[in-house]
């Protein structure tokens, strides 16, 4: 169930034509509902097509917090106990949400108050790499309860298949640049057969 903060024509092109994501674009929720509301009618939709998994496409736009309340430990709290009762009721939950300008460590770039973070298992950061990489690249960033959560995953964006693919896993932003490289290297060797030398 992804409910998203786009129009249909703007978002058409984004996504895969499947009846497995059950879409609700900002104009089927129009007028916009309040933030408690719209995560009821979105787990109750979820429950009717049996989803497994709520995406909120994005945090801002739906819960509509002004930028002092987003900052305030009690009302971000607050806006996230609705999706805590989504998830506690067995779907897996997506909450998308912006990096405050220029970053910060890795997972902590959330933008308002730490209590957004505070709630969920999985932040998980999308980021481009270092100037000098490829357009093509990403790096994901993850600060997870779990710990078998990789702490950056670097993605390529093969264009002949239109799909990403992992080029390597690293502990951190800083590891990432080397898996980067890495990956740089055996990219400029082609189909060649790599030896020692």
């Amino acid at each position: 169930m992804y409910v998203t903060e786009e129009g249909p024509a703007t978002l058409a092109h984004k996504l895969p034509s499947s009846d497995a994501v059950r879409v609700l674009t900002r104009d089927a929720a129009w007028p916009k509902p309040s933030w408690p509301k719209l995560i009821e009618a979105a787990v109750a939709e979820a429950r009717r097509v049996s989803a497994g998994l709520l995406v909120i496409d994005t945090f801002a736009f739906w819960a509509a917090l002004a930028a002092e309340r987003e900052k305030d430990a009690g009302a971000a709290q607050a806006a996230m106990e609705p999706l805590m009762g989504a998830a506690g009721s067995g779907l897996a939950v997506l909450l998308v949400h912006h990096a405050r300008k220029g970053g910060d460590d890795d997972g902590e770039a959330v933008r308002g108050s730490s209590a957004l973070t505070g709630e969920v298992d999985v932040v998980v950061e999308l980021d481009r790499p270092e100037r000098d990489a490829p357009p093509r690249q990403r790096v994901l960033l993850a600060l997870s309860r779990f710990p078998q959560t990789p702490g950056a995953l670097m993605y390529d964006y093969d264009k002949a298949t239109g799909a990403w693919g992992v080029i390597g896993e690293a502990e951190d932003r800083a590891s990432a640049r080397e898996v980067r490289q890495r990956a740089s290297v055996l990219d400029a060797l082609g189909d060649e057969e790599p030896t020692r030398a």
